[in-house]
């Protein structure tokens, strides 16, 4: 008959292995998260690149983005093909606007990156269909998005 001692011993290699294989679960449910996440970005990012470029000769309607108390609103904007796209910051900290996710940044109309003193503004013209991440480089959770169809 085991004893007291080989017992706790016996429970507590248990409880290690226990806690091992939880910590492989955690691990192996963190990494598919992980995965599906990155294959989701990845196929909205090829969407992107299958965008309409177009030649706008007409500019249509423009958008107005204000960047204000650490806030971009609106947080979405829905534009066609060929209308402009202006961002205002009357925040009185320089901003470094970028188009794409934070990491990985993308040129729009030109444009990936734009620095804007209290008071400047920028505008690009919304020639690719598709929808897009804009955000404050320096700020990250200053962002918003906007989508462009024909």
């Amino acid at each position: 008959m085991p004893s007291s001692h080989d017992i706790v011993l016996g429970m507590k290699k248990l409880m290690g292995a226990g806690i091992v294989v939880g910590l492989v679960v955690t691990g192996m449910g963190l990494s598919a998260a992980a995965n599906h996440f990155t294959e989701n970005y990845l196929k909205n990012e090829s969407k992107n690149s299958q965008a309409t470029v177009s030649n706008c000769t007409q500019k249509g309607k423009n958008h107005l983005i204000t960047l204000q108390d650490d806030q971009m609103l609106p947080k979405h904007s829905q534009a066609r093909l060929c209308d402009t796209l202006t961002v205002v910051n009357k925040d009185s900290k320089v901003r470094l606007m970028a188009f794409g996710v934070h990491s990985r940044h993308i040129h729009y109309d030109g444009v990936s990156e734009k620095q804007l003193e209290k008071g400047q503004s920028f505008s690009v013209t919304l020639n690719q269909t598709g929808a897009y991440k804009i955000h404050d480089h320096l700020q990250d959770e200053v962002q918003g998005n906007f989508t462009v169809v024909k």
